[in-house]
């Protein structure tokens, strides 16, 4: 199936408006989180809100990646390989030096930031590979 480059863009547009509107609730959340006293169960539901704005760029980011040649395909995989196994790694090895060396223990936040770094390191590695 093939995407047209208006589809491809639309998907560029939606990734991110969904990020920025991802970003504006999450900010927004933490503003209103802690003056406001808000109900238990209030406040779990605003919690997800912002994860719907996730999902919807996430759904804009796999229309790039469908129009996108084999090659850039194979790049974007071979970057999402990388990511999976270096944070994999890291999260383990981490937590192992919680355990062992009481080392503080880090919020589950910060693993999808990893897996934003380490996928763009495995992406670069390979467009290296294959230029």
């Amino acid at each position: 199936m093939t995407i047209s480059a208006d589809d491809k863009k639309q998907g560029w547009r939606q990734f991110t408006i969904g990020m920025t509107l991802y970003a504006v609730l999450i900010i927004g959340l933490n503003v209103l989180s802690g003056p406001l006293q808000l109900d238990k169960r209030l406040l779990i539901a605003l919690t997800f809100v912002p994860i719907l704005a996730a999902l919807w760029a996430m759904l804009g980011w796999i229309k790039v990646v469908r129009g996108q040649d084999e090659l850039q395909q194979k790049i974007v995989s071979e970057g999402v390989h990388w990511a999976v196994g270096l944070t994999a790694l890291s999260t383990f090895s981490y937590g192992l030096l919680e355990s062992y060396v009481n080392l503080p223990r880090l919020s589950m936040m910060w693993v999808v930031p990893l897996i934003g770094v380490t996928g763009a390191l495995g992406q670069a590695f390979a467009w290296r590979r294959y230029r």
